[in-house]
């Protein structure tokens, strides 16, 4: 898509289908099967969001039975990420937020003492008791990953501490997206509601922010469909533009919904045409 030369097609919902023939009245859009589209789509990468949750709640109750600073729960830790290849690193957090033991992907551990962030707003996180996804950031050597802790709490009920993981959203959506693609001109779209994209068609887009970008500053038309998608947890809209190179008007439908957890929302979205 060539959204440098994108144009807003405002006028084009007035008469897109005005004095049709019926042939072109038979091979208008079906719309209802792209919504099914979609719904399968996010019910997909629902599961596999929750199945990663499940994943660590497993580790978490390992971690908690063997205790936080022993080797057994350190141990415990490598199954997940095997597992899972979008989780670069688990680690355990004490409750000041300091680091008790863990491992990464490359087989190194976590540095103990060290505080868990170097985000002040990280650290708050970590030190917190509530179970937590967070949004997209930089951490170490880690450009692009998301947080997703979850307390450990003793059977009274004394906050011992977390298990605290980083992945990269992008490599746990992907393998998803392309499973369930039905092909043709469907392209599904995957985002922070901040404008933060996870997943796109197009790789160079992905972890960039459309509203902050300066590859999107200019793209007016592309904005506004952003402010509408995270506005609602669902919704449909159309944007136009002229294909240079083809030299013709094309319309895009999307349609949008959203995935969730631990308070965090994820558009995802299907460009159709």
């Amino acid at each position: 898509m060539n959204f440098r030369t994108a144009l807003l097609a405002v006028s084009i919902l007035s008469f897109a289908f005005a004095g049709c023939t019926e042939d072109e009245a038979a091979a208008a859009p079906d719309s209802a099967a792209e919504s099914s589209a979609l719904t399968t789509m996010s019910a997909a990468l629902q599961a596999e969001l929750d199945a990663l949750d499940m994943a660590v709640g497993s580790a978490r109750q390992i971690v908690q039975d063997a205790g936080l600073d022993s080797a057994d729960a350190v141990a415990a830790l490598a199954p997940l990420l095997e597992a899972h290849a979008s989780v670069l690193r688990a680690c355990i957090v004490g409750p000041d937020g300091t680091l008790l033991g863990g491992t990464t992907k490359a087989g190194a551990g976590c540095p103990i003492g060290e505080p868990a962030s170097a985000h002040p707003d990280k650290m708050e996180s970590h030190r917190g008791v509530d179970h937590h996804l967070s949004e997209v950031h930089s951490e170490g050597e880690h450009p692009n990953v998301a947080l997703l802790k979850q307390p450990i709490v003793s059977a009274g009920g004394n906050h011992l501490g977390s298990l605290s993981v980083l992945f990269d959203p992008y490599l746990l959506l992907e393998p998803v997206i392309r499973e369930n693609t039905p092909g043709g001109d469907l392209h599904f779209v995957v985002g922070q509601t901040n404008g933060h994209l996870l997943h796109d068609p197009e790789p160079g887009k992905v972890h960039k922010n459309v509203k902050e970008h300066s590859d999107f500053a200019d793209f007016a038309e592309l904005q506004a469909v952003v402010v509408k998608v995270a506005a609602a947890q669902e919704g449909t809209t159309e944007f136009g533009y002229f294909d240079q190179q083809k030299q013709e008007q094309v319309l895009w439908r999307v349609y949008w919904n959203t995935i969730k957890l631990h308070g965090q929302q994820w558009r995802v979205v299907l460009q159709a045409r």
